[in-house]
């Protein structure tokens, strides 16, 4: 299988936050819930991105990646 040169907006996500480990055991250098507020939605709703169970669309895709996605 071709290997692809993009990141999805989970791991996009992961990365900003400086996550380290996997599931329950996953540290970041903030908290999902700074992260919810630094980027301003609901934490349910960045929980369900980080988690990939759910992407951004239109104006709210385009305003994460302008925050997140070149730091």
């Amino acid at each position: 299988m071709a290997r692809t040169n993009f990141m999805t907006i989970a791991q996009i996500l992961k990365r900003w936050r400086g996550v380290k480990g996997e599931g329950r055991t996953a540290r970041g250098k903030f908290s999902q819930a700074q992260a919810a507020e630094r980027i301003g939605v609901p934490l349910k709703t960045y929980t369900d991105w980080e988690q990939g169970r759910r992407e951004p669309r239109g104006l709210s895709r385009q305003a994460l990646l302008g925050n997140v996605g070149g730091k």
